[in-house]
């Protein structure tokens, strides 16, 4: 049976492999200290008025009203849309919204939106940590994000030669990140948290196996993302042959975890 992973087991299946080469995991855009300012000035100001204030200084851009994602795209920065779009690869299409209806549910489950990637992008590790631990429910999102890119992008550039020595280091970079997350998916029903979670248990172990993505796609849908039929469908295009059994096993273990919260 596969099941979602505890930490030790996790750490258990590490390989150099992990998924996607290294090059390839998403980097953070260049921070600008003007994009932090405004952002803590506009938590500063608004506190608890607002539902959250890492896109502040995306409040008014109107390139954020596109009501699909390949128009967003086209009104982007070169650096923007391929940010974007090499992130929404990393999260199998997750991103990406055909409509109004679409990008409102999104909106109204709490997603963390196209603009919340952008700001997240412009800040350093400690600025993205501090607005989470304030209470930012995109920060708390999306710090423990950046955590999983920055586990998968070590884990890839490791020396296999050392590793074969016995100077293993993954379990040591992977745990934290296991923690980290699995604390998000206690205490969040955000869509959002369990497909990070899927991409997680996916990338961090030695079989990469797709249904471990699969059980979280369905998972997301059982928490109302209404785009995940065609999201399924897309990832079930590129990775045929998945097991149903061990999909609905995985599947399973979330809907434990909703019963639990």
């Amino acid at each position: 049976m596969k099941t979602l992973l505890s930490p030790l087991a996790l750490c258990a299946l590490l390989m150099v492999g992990c998924q996607g080469r290294a090059e390839g995991v998403v980097k953070p855009i260049k921070q600008t200290s003007a994009q932090y300012d405004a952002t803590v000035a506009h938590s500063n100001m608004e506190g608890r008025k607002s539902p959250h204030a890492l896109d502040a200084s995306y409040a008014n851009d109107p390139r954020f009203k596109a009501e699909t994602w390949d128009a967003l795209l086209a009104a982007l920065t070169p650096d923007e849309r391929a940010y974007l779009d090499r992130l929404n690869a990393e999260y199998f299409g997750i991103l990406a919204y055909n409509d109004a209806a679409e990008l409102n549910m999104m909106r109204q489950l709490g997603m963390p939106l196209p603009q919340d990637f952008l700001a997240a992008a412009k800040l350093n590790d400690s600025e993205l940590k501090a607005m989470a631990d304030a209470g930012d429910p995109m920060a708390k999102l999306l710090y423990p994000n950046r955590q999983l890119d920055k586990a998968i992008l070590a884990i890839n550039g490791l020396d296999e030669s050392k590793l074969r020595n016995g100077d293993d280091p993954r379990a040591a970079i992977a745990l934290p990140v296991y923690v980290e997350i699995s604390a998000v998916i206690r205490g969040s029903n955000n869509p959002f948290a369990i497909y990070m979670n899927g991409r997680m248990q996916y990338s961090l172990s030695t079989d990469h196996s797709p249904e471990y993505l699969a059980g979280a796609i369905f998972a997301a849908s059982a928490k109302g993302d209404r785009r995940a039929t065609r999201i399924f469908n897309d990832f079930a295009q590129a990775h045929p042959g998945m097991n149903n059994t061990t999909i609905m096993q995985i599947f399973s273990g979330y809907v434990t975890d909703y019963r639990k919260n």
